[in-house]
């Protein structure tokens, strides 16, 4: 859970700093060696963020982080007058520093939160069934992503659960759904089963590999049982709701699903 904590504080405190060293060059006057260093970290860092960006699908981020690589580019180094540096060196450290803080490191907090009890299970007879709920989730929007390629009812989805405890963001296809993901992070992802290009299964597992944490729930009137059981024995625990359902019975299913 907590794996991936270290390099994120590493990237966020090598932006930083190396954002400071852009910032300083503006004003001040160094010797050309001085330069030739901040090029090569600029160039680098730049790169990274240009390859970590493209591998999470933050499209914008590639462009911006090439670019900046591109004009710090110490092998083949672009000549410019002094004011012009000013301006790009300007423009580089604005970049690593709102790279340094928009990089968004895992929940670190590892207290055990206090832990109550909800009865929004049933089983066949309709006796409740107690769940075991994180109780801070209560305090909290639970980020829901809704992508089906017909809009109506992927709006009509994300109008239900808008004011009662979820923050929601649409999508129309598969692709844009993983992308998405790579800035919204959802807690759940509500997929149409069936969508052009990229079905509701291929957009979960990729959608995954970005959010691994996000809960992966396919929305049709009737997913294949064997769909699920072969899904799970690749390591892919996927839900199906099926259609159609009322407002009360999808609010009540997005908060078992946020406290899975």
């Amino acid at each position: 859970m907590f794996a991936r904590a270290p390099q994120i504080w590493l990237e966020k405190v090598l932006a930083a700093a190396i954002a400071i060293f852009a910032l300083l060059a503006v004003w001040s006057r160094w010797p050309y060696g001085t330069y030739t260093i901040l090029r090569f970290a600029v160039c680098a860092m730049s790169v990274y963020l240009a390859v970590r960006s493209y591998a999470v699908g933050q499209r914008a981020w590639v462009w911006i982080g090439g670019t900046t690589a591109a004009l710090f580019n110490p092998f083949f180094p672009l000549h410019l007058q002094r004011s012009q540096w000013k301006i790009v060196d300007f423009g580089a450290a604005s970049v690593l520093a709102l790279w340094a803080w928009k990089v968004r490191p895992p929940e670190l907090e590892q207290q055990q939160p206090a832990q109550s009890f909800s009865p929004l299970q049933t089983t066949d007879s309709g006796q409740p069934t107690k769940m075991l709920v994180v109780a801070d989730r209560v305090s909290k929007k639970t980020r829901v992503l809704v992508c089906d390629d017909e809009p109506a009812i992927a709006d009509f989805i994300a109008e239900t659960l808008k004011g009662h405890d979820c923050e929601t963001a649409v999508e129309y296809s598969g692709l844009d759904a993983v992308y998405r993901a790579a800035t919204f992070r959802p807690e759940v992802a509500l997929l149409g089963y069936v969508m052009p290009k990229m079905d509701g299964v291929e957009a979960g597992m990729n959608l995954l590999k970005i959010s691994p944490k996000t809960k992966i729930v396919l929305i049709t009137e009737q997913v294949p049982p064997e769909t699920l059981e072969t899904l799970k024995g690749n390591g892919y625990n996927f839900d199906a709701f099926p259609a159609p359902f009322t407002p009360e019975e999808l609010r009540a299913m997005i908060f078992v699903w946020s406290c899975e």
